[in-house]
């Protein structure tokens, strides 16, 4: 009843009292909770002890009940999917003709195409940048888009090596079947990606961020994949629970008052997964090993936690949703997300030179693929929650043409080519909106999907005015 109270008061507050409302909300909340218990345990107040228990019930079996008819999808069986396996006899002969080389697939989180950033903000990164990744040999793509507007359809998709979820099947799709639960180890090998990368007997490495990484699955780590530990509360779990609470803001207002050093939002760096990857590894153990790398990057993504330059933001400067709602307007018209995620832009494009410059030095001949996995609404430009930053580079044996339908599907598709000397068809340019016409992803409900038009699809804001990116 507490945390209820603290995260009721919270939201109210936070438009009147924005940097107070934490405090303003712990007193009420006490006062609130002490008044309930009065009136709920004084036999002289015997009716409103009542008709709280039965407004509880009522409330418990109305969402019970909106619960049960919403899981159709979300708890029915796993599409039975057999896994789409590419690589044949002559990629295995290759791979034992040649040298091993390793697989990066990097996602950056949200960012735009770079050319349709520099037009909304005025900036030259395209003619400034592009040219130093030619150089390294890494090529931009120009005009891709993204399949699917959101993560988790957009990254399945990387590993069906398929548009998973299309007209013919979205009405049955069950929502336990897309990222990151399918990298779950019961669900893991039936997955296309898996399926080829261990016929050529590649190691598949996952550095994730804040909110999906490697938790999911302890053998996709990068390290320590032999230490096996229980602990008795899950981090993200205890996270998940103290975040409805007063006691962090509680425990972090005492060591202000006692004039103690405030500890600062640390697990945000973990958004700025490249950086770690490299760092981690800068005296490099992986070349020529045959390792596939998903490496995904919270950025230019919220919360915006990253200066331009990447250092970490602190306290009030960090932008979050609910900072964001204080403007009262709808995201894609927001002027301070509009600046923090320019901010957050620009120090992907910094951490996209520097690791440039890392593979030239440590990994040459690995195969890259840099992109997207949707893209993000910016004020009159909703279309632009599907176009996406793209870029490959392919070692000197991959002569495969690469077309503006790189999207995840594709680029998996074409770093396997290239790594086992096979040229594997791409699959057609399309772009699907997939949302809900009932419930949401946390509780299930019925699906529906749109096909539209690559060249032409500004029309969906006019049918879906909600933001369909994140």
């Amino acid at each position: 009843t507490l945390f209820y109270l603290f995260t009721f008061f919270k939201e109210s507050f936070l438009n009147i009292a924005p940097i107070y409302s934490a405090e303003i909300s712990i007193v009420f909340s006490v006062i609130f909770l002490a008044l309930f218990l009065f009136l709920f345990f004084n036999k002289k107040y015997i009716f409103f002890k009542r008709f709280i228990l039965i407004y509880l019930s009522i409330i418990f079996i109305t969402n019970l009940s909106i619960f049960v008819f919403n899981t159709n999808i979300f708890f029915s069986k796993n599409v039975s999917i057999d896994p789409l396996v590419l690589i044949d006899e002559k990629g295995i002969d290759y791979l034992k003709k040649n040298k091993k080389t390793n697989m990066y697939f990097v996602i950056f989180d949200a960012a735009i195409a770079l050319d349709k950033f520099d037009k909304h903000y005025g900036t030259n990164y395209f003619s400034s940048y592009v040219p130093k990744y030619e150089k390294l040999g890494f090529n931009y793509i120009t005009n891709t888009k993204a399949t699917y507007p959101n993560t988790a359809h957009s990254l399945t998709s990387l590993f069906y090596l398929d548009y998973h979820i299309d007209e013919k099947n979205y009405q049955k799709y069950p929502l336990t079947n897309l990222w990151p639960l399918i990298l779950e180890k019961k669900s893991i090998e039936k997955l296309a990606l898996i399926k080829n990368l261990k016929k050529i007997d590649y190691k598949f490495k996952w550095v994730g961020n804040t909110y999906h990484d490697c938790r999911y699955n302890r053998d996709l780590c990068l390290e320590n994949n032999n230490k096996t530990s229980q602990k008795l509360i899950a981090p993200d779990v205890a996270k998940a629970f103290l975040q409805r609470s007063p006691l962090i803001q509680i425990y972090v207002k005492s060591k202000s008052l006692l004039g103690l050093s405030v500890p600062v939002r640390l697990y945000q760096k973990e958004n700025d997964a490249l950086n770690i990857f490299m760092s981690k590894n800068e005296n490099f153990k992986f070349k020529n090993q045959g390792y596939f790398f998903l490496i995904h990057s919270l950025m230019p993504h919220w919360p915006y936690t990253f200066k331009s330059d990447c250092s970490l933001k602190k306290g009030f400067e960090i932008l979050d949703l609910k900072k964001i709602q204080l403007e009262g307007k709808a995201r894609s018209d927001n002027i301070s997300e509009a600046k923090f995620y320019k901010e957050q832009y620009e120090c992907m494009l910094k951490r996209i030179d520097e690791f440039t410059k890392f593979i030239d030095k440590n990994d040459p001949d690995a195969n890259v693929v840099i992109i997207s996995d949707h893209g993000h609404n910016i004020k009159d430009h909703f279309i632009l929650g599907f176009d996406t930053f793209a870029m490959i580079k392919k070692n000197k044996n991959c002569q495969h043409n690469v077309s503006d339908n790189l999207n995840t599907a594709n680029g998996a598709r074409l770093i396997l080519g290239c790594t086992v000397g096979q040229e594997f068809d791409l699959l057609e340019k399309k772009i699907y909106y997939v949302y809900f016409q009932r419930g949401d992803m946390t509780i299930g409900g019925k699906l529906g999907l749109e096909r539209l038009d690559p060249e032409n699809y500004s029309e969906i804001f006019e049918r879906f005015p909600f933001s369909p990116s994140h």
